[in-house]
């Protein structure tokens, strides 16, 4: 099973080598990604709204990303992309014009 594991920060504290504290600490909650017979697909809306998709699977696995632009049956997924994981995470730049759009990813 894959999955995404969200790290919740319930206290922090923050101490420089002598004993002292820090006062200026930022806490933020991580995630952990865990990658196992399913690729898992995480979407990012930067700056201008751009969304970026990641891509998360075992390395040397060849997956493909489909897409659809509407879930009424029947769907009809379209291939956006075939490729081999070379890397922990995929970073895919999506285009922003379609604002409706869904993704999956398969092993094929």
């Amino acid at each position: 099973m894959s999955g995404f594991i969200t790290l919740p920060i319930t206290q922090l504290s923050a101490v420089k080598p002598g004993g002292a504290g820090y006062a200026n600490y930022l806490a933020h909650a991580g995630t952990v990604i865990v990658v196992q017979n399913e690729p898992l697909i995480r979407v990012n809306l930067g700056a201008n709204q751009a969304r970026t998709l990641q891509l998360y699977g075992q390395l040397g696995t060849g997956y493909q990303l489909l897409y659809a632009t509407n879930l009424m049956a029947p769907v009809t997924w379209q291939t956006a992309l075939t490729y081999t994981q070379t890397n922990g995470v995929i970073n895919l730049p999506v285009d922003s014009s379609n604002p409706i759009i869904f993704y999956r990813l398969l092993a094929p």
